[in-house]
């Protein structure tokens, strides 16, 4: 081992590598195939490059509770610092692995048949505006035509937003 300003060179004798580590980068050169490797000293690289594509190619193939499920068993495989690691992999947030870590620790609480929670998601306009529906029909009244031989069948010629407009003359969204 030899240290040249800041700079800590140390040859292991049974591979023939030498490591250079300076800062927080680490490089190790191999001396039979003169390749250089650089890694950064304060993060884990578990897993090979191959492996992450592959990872990476499930993760994508998966619905949205299974990717959060998987990505917590991989993270809970690697231990410390596998959140950090997995979410830089996978290109999730972390809040998604603790998320299902906490599911994973609690099976009781996946719901097998659904993927999202009930009840989530926007409200309808029907439910969150009321007499949306009476409205609706008072405004496109003298805009509309039909089909004479079918009473169902109708249609307007105004635009999504001509018809908002209207609507909010009538004070109502």
């Amino acid at each position: 081992m030899k240290k040249v300003k800041d700079i800590l060179v140390t040859k292991c004798f049974n591979s023939g590598y030498y490591f250079i580590k300076k800062g927080i980068f680490a490089m190790s050169c191999d001396l039979n195939t003169g390749q250089v490797q650089k890694e950064r000293a304060n993060k884990i690289f578990p897993y090979d490059r191959s492996i992450e594509l592959t990872m990476v190619l499930l993760y994508t193939l998966y619905s949205e509770k299974d990717r959060r499920l998987y990505a917590a068993a991989e993270a809970l495989k690697l231990g410390y610092g596998g959140i950090s690691y997995i979410a830089r992999v996978l290109g999730c947030d972390r809040k998604t692995i603790l998320r299902g870590m906490l599911e994973l620790h609690h099976p009781e609480s996946i719901e097998k048949d659904r993927i999202r929670t009930k009840g989530g998601g926007r409200k309808t306009s029907l439910e969150s505006i009321p007499d949306l529906d009476t409205n609706f029909l008072e405004v496109i009244f003298f805009y509309t035509a039909g089909d004479p031989m079918d009473e169902k069948v109708r249609w307007t010629h105004l635009t999504h937003q001509q018809i908002a407009d209207k609507l909010k003359k009538k004070e109502l969204m």
